[in-house]
């Protein structure tokens, strides 16, 4: 992508209202992918796998 000035700046401010609708993990959606982080940094005691799962099923409902 090259700047242009003027032109560059209405292209992606015309496709910002489209930015938020991709799949989890692309784009600025990455709902998912905190509960993993989080669980990676705090290693909390008596979480399961299928805690996990259901966490991450809640984070991308939203």
């Amino acid at each position: 992508m090259f700047w242009v000035p003027f032109v560059t700046f209405w292209q992606v401010t015309a496709d910002l209202p489209f930015a938020t609708g991709v799949p989890d993990g692309h784009g600025h959606t990455h709902r998912a992918e905190y509960v993993d982080g989080w669980n990676a940094v705090l290693r909390p005691t008596g979480v399961t796998e299928q805690d996990l799962d259901r966490l991450r099923e809640t984070m991308t409902r939203g």
